[in-house]
């Protein structure tokens, strides 16, 4: 048996509160980009075309730029990286003669990723809070932001903005991750606005080729054709970098545009639509943290805002793989690619935003029946997690409604948890106890049955489902027999469509 940090919980030991509040559209990464920077030793000595500056030296925007397209979901780790983005910004006249970058070449090389334009804040919007509100309104519509800083003698790449916070990924230290802490709000001056045509995250699994495309070497148009592959090809497409799907075609290994096929196979019916979603609980999992909730149940519609990843909410109608919610004041569609099935609504209550938090209250000695494993947050808005075991201790953040957490130790009634990268504290107080983590496999594995309780249910849905996004997470051997529903030897996309076929009939 393959060793693990747990079996059971070790699909969820990077739970949702991991995935960060984001905005924009869905990823497949582990998130390893948040930890780029100028400077890495990959390419930290590359020129930025015949400037003779380096990347270590001047190459914060292109930095800045190679984490936004990933973020955006429009590539991904595997196939992109600042180093890359450099060379071939270089070979297309991406930057001047001091190095200066032209952002808009970002297109020749990326054929997703557009320049939109480049703004600057106005009389009115001198406060850090105003600038903050700018920045957010370009996130609700959907784009990207790189943002100058040092009176345009530097730039971040914004994450995502909470109130007045604006969350940065900076190239050059990974320590400052917020903009108006890190950076004086006065040389905060102007703003680079990006989009991407990449509309939902694929999936690995079976696809069908419905019109002749090029196998390439990579995921992307500008690099070379290696074959052509008829319409009716069946492939199977084993990683995923935006539109693009990596395959084997007569041996050879390539890159597919995936806007040419469909994906193989579907969900089981229940009944109510054909996509095989009802009604009830989800919880919405984006590796880029935020998932648009639109006007109508389609991307043709116009998009409200952003819902963030790991934000409960409850379905009341179906159509096409699109389910219509309540949020933030409006009646909307989320596409129910992007959540994990919860179970059957048994209340009337509204979703809302995660705006209020509690903790909890700290109690004398470990409360009976507290113990590490996995669990869900049970709060109806959000938990905070905190640097220790109690209120008077600094905040961290805030987890929400259905979040699974992964408890290594507990204090008086509060969880140890790992999030964003360090220890960190919940009251156990608003949470579910769901499983141990040393789950002894049985004698018998039952197909489906991913955490060994003897049924199979959405309990084993939602861990497949997790595993699947962040796709960077060591299983033991018995559940991978227990989740491998094909057989092929691999835990696929077409393994959680089976999956869910058990869990409806």
């Amino acid at each position: 048996m393959k060793k693990t940090v747990a079996t059971t919980a070790a699909f969820v030991i990077v739970s949702v509160c991991m995935l960060g509040n984001l905005a924009g559209v869905s990823g497949a990464d582990s998130g390893s980009y948040r930890k780029w920077t100028q400077w890495d030793s990959r390419w930290g000595s590359a020129l930025l075309g015949e400037s003779g500056g380096t990347m270590k030296e001047i190459g914060c925007a292109v930095t800045a730029l190679a984490m936004l397209v990933v973020h955006s979901g429009t590539r991904s780790e595997s196939t992109f990286d600042p180093g890359l983005l450099c060379n071939v910004l270089s070979e297309v006249g991406g930057f001047d003669a001091a190095g200066n970058i032209y952002w808009w070449k970002v297109n020749d090389f990326v054929e997703e990723f557009s320049y939109v334009t480049r703004d600057s804040f106005n009389e009115n919007e001198t406060t850090a809070a105003a600038k903050a509100q700018k920045i957010k309104s370009y996130l609700d519509s959907g784009h990207f932001v790189a943002v100058s800083v040092k009176y345009s003698g530097h730039w971040v790449a914004v994450d995502s903005v909470n109130g007045d916070t604006v969350n940065i990924i900076d190239p050059d230290s990974n320590a400052n991750t917020n903009l108006f802490s890190s950076y004086d709000p006065d040389g905060v001056i102007t703003l680079n606005v990006f989009k991407t045509s990449v509309a939902s995250r694929r999936d690995t699994g079976e696809y069908t080729v419905t019109s002749e495309t090029d196998l390439r070497t990579s995921s992307g148009k500008y690099y070379g054709s290696v074959a052509k592959i008829p319409a009716g090809e069946k492939l199977t497409v084993d990683d995923i970098s935006g539109n693009w799907g990596h395959t084997y075609y007569n041996g050879v290994s390539g890159w597919i545009c995936l806007d040419h096929t469909v994906s193989g196979g579907g969900n089981s019916d229940t009944g109510s639509d054909p996509s095989g979603y009802q009604p009830g609980k989800y919880t919405v999992v984006t590796q880029s943290g935020g998932l648009n909730y639109r006007s109508g149940p389609g991307t043709n519609y116009d998009s409200y805002g952003t819902v963030p990843s790991g934000t409960a909410v409850t379905v009341t109608a179906v159509e096409n793989g699109w389910g219509k919610i309540s949020y933030a004041g409006q009646q909307a569609w989320i596409s129910l690619e992007f959540t994990v099935y919860n179970g059957s609504e048994q209340t009337n209550a509204t979703t809302t935003p995660p705006s209020s938090v509690t903790d909890g209250s700290s109690v004398s000695g470990s409360p009976e029946g507290f113990q590490p494993g996995l669990y869900a947050v049970t709060v109806e808005d959000s938990l905070n997690c905190r640097s220790g075991p109690g209120t008077e201790y600094e905040r961290y953040g805030a987890l929400n409604n259905d979040e699974l957490l992964a408890v290594t130790e507990i204090q008086d009634g509060w969880g140890k948890i790992s999030y964003e990268g360090k220890d960190a504290w919940v009251s156990l107080e608003y949470a579910e106890y769901i499983a141990p983590f040393e789950t002894v496999p049985p004698n018998e594995i039952i197909k489906g049955d991913i955490n060994f309780d003897k049924a199979v249910n959405s309990l084993d849905v939602s861990l497949l489902k997790y595993h699947l996004c962040l796709r960077n997470l060591v299983i033991s051997d018995e559940e991978i027999q227990a989740a491998d529903l094909d057989g092929d030897g691999k835990i696929t996309h077409g393994d959680f469509k089976l999956l869910k076929e058990l869990t409806v009939r």
